[in-house]
């Protein structure tokens, strides 16, 4: 019985997209259309984008050990992370940094208009952390050299260097007809079935 009437509702829905094409039909037009001038649009805004670098460098962080502790960073890597991505070195580039898991490399990324912006703000940021992180070395060395067991200077693994980033991924014209083609048939299949429902109960709320 269940069948049946799941059939018949089948049946009737397929009667009304039949009798309502029309409708269905213009909302596909005016859904490819939508995706036709949003591709157009997408490449217009595309193609007036300003062309962006990125550049990278590597750095070990130095380590002290002593009689106290084992092989420890002379500065908390996760802390310069969070003061690099904070903006504490500021410069015309975007900086933004990552430490590398079970390591003591830090990874530090910029991003500007210009290529010599996004090199020269890496190499900044990468020159004033080590001459620190090395002074900061010295000056334990300096102050208790008898308990320095080992130590070892904060250097570049990776020197800076800035490239153009690559483009933005683009989405095809084929791709947005489709999309706007099944929105418009959606849209449409859903205009008919309310256009049927107030047809049926418009009396009822009236």
């Amino acid at each position: 019985m269940d069948n049946n009437q799941e059939e018949i509702r089948l049946i009737d829905y397929i009667r009304l997209a039949r009798r309502g094409k029309k409708v269905i039909f213009a909302w596909l037009v005016a859904g490819l259309l939508f995706g036709a001038i949003t591709y157009v649009v997408y490449q217009h805004g595309a193609s007036k984008a300003p062309s962006m670098y990125t550049g990278e460098a590597v750095i070990q962080v130095g380590s002290i050990t002593n009689s106290y502790l084992s092989e420890q960073p002379v500065e908390n890597i996760d802390g310069l992370v969070w003061k690099i991505n904070s903006g504490f070195y500021g410069g015309p580039a975007k900086l933004s940094a990552a430490h590398i898991p079970s390591t003591m490399l830090l990874d530090i990324t910029s991003t500007a208009p210009a290529q010599d912006q996004a090199k020269n703000a890496l190499q900044n940021v990468v020159s004033q952390i080590v001459a620190d992180q090395n002074a900061k070395i010295d000056s334990y060395k300096k102050n208790d050299p008898q308990d320095i067991s080992d130590s070892s200077y904060s250097m570049v693994v990776k020197q800076p260097d800035a490239s153009l980033a690559a483009p933005a991924k683009k989405f095809s014209l084929l791709l947005m007809l489709i999309a706007g083609g099944l929105l418009g048939i959606f849209v449409g299949v859903f205009a008919v079935l309310l256009g049927d429902w107030w047809k049926n109960n418009k009396k009822y709320i009236a």
